[in-house]
């Protein structure tokens, strides 16, 4: 991580087991800790909770004064994990949400090409290409998540896969790709509590940020407190994106220590 550009920890907290009740237990259970410790100017926390929990959870935080001070200076923002690729302010467009709810949820941040999406919406490049266009026209900031399977892994297909992923990329102007963050996530890490060996995944966000230009790249797959630091040490790793483990508060406020404690 570089401590001048600063880190980034973003959670992305899964649909199935983010409900109201847990939202409000994760925000009075991470208000309690000792969040001092992590506010450094150059640490940016976000997080992305289901739609269903987004009001919620942020509502709930807001009501606590350390998380409070953290939200409003900026330095713990929201994102949502989607949004529509249908262009137009009038569109119609049922099950998808369009920019405009995410930023009246006072999101600034939102996921996209997410291999969820990828593998089980059967979102191709071209809708990927379309949501990163409408992030940037309603002036949300993108995550871009890119990632080999297990097959693609062990065939040595990492770089040509990922690749072909970021030249989605193409059509956006120097500055925004410049500006945005990229998510490496081997398929096959997430949620298996595999990891990718932190040398080899330094390789990789190392290639992505050379073939994207993009200033921050960040990992995720099985990231956790305990194995988070030895990525936080790599050169070209700039921060995590958790999946499961952000579900947990004081698992995700570990992340964000080791974060904290190199910048």
């Amino acid at each position: 991580m570089n401590a001048e550009q600063g880190g980034f920890v973003a959670g992305n907290q899964k649909n199935l087991n983010m409900t109201l009740e847990r939202s409000v237990a994760w925000a009075d259970e991470f208000s309690a800790l000792p969040l001092d410790t992590i506010r450094k100017p150059k640490l940016q926390l976000v997080l992305f909770p289901p739609f269903s929990a987004a009001a919620t959870i942020r509502q709930r935080l807001l009501t606590h004064p350390n998380t409070k001070t953290m939200i409003e200076e900026g330095q713990f923002a929201f994102g949502g994990q989607d949004l529509s690729h249908v262009e137009g302010e009038t569109v119609r467009f049922t099950g998808s949400h369009h920019p405009n709810l995410l930023k009246d949820l006072g999101m600034t941040h939102v996921l996209v090409g997410h291999s969820e999406r990828r593998q089980h919406a059967g979102e191709s490049n071209e809708v990927i290409a379309q949501k990163l266009a409408m992030a940037f026209t309603y002036g949300l900031n993108p995550i871009l998540c890119v990632g080999e399977t297990l097959g693609e892994y062990d065939a040595k297909k990492t770089q040509e896969v990922i690749r072909r992923q970021l030249s989605v990329l193409d059509t956006l102007q120097p500055k925004q790709r410049k500006g945005m963050t990229i998510a490496y996530e081997p398929v096959w890490a997430i949620g298996t509590r595999r990891t990718a060996k932190p040398a080899e995944a330094n390789d990789v966000c190392g290639m992505v940020r050379g073939v994207s230009g993009a200033a921050r790249v960040i990992y995720g797959g099985s990231v956790m407190g305990a194995n988070a630091a030895e990525f936080f040490k790599q050169s070209e790793i700039d921060g995590a994106l958790p999946g499961g483990a952000s579900e947990n508060a004081s698992e995700f406020f570990k992340i964000a220590t080791e974060a904290a404690n190199l910048l």
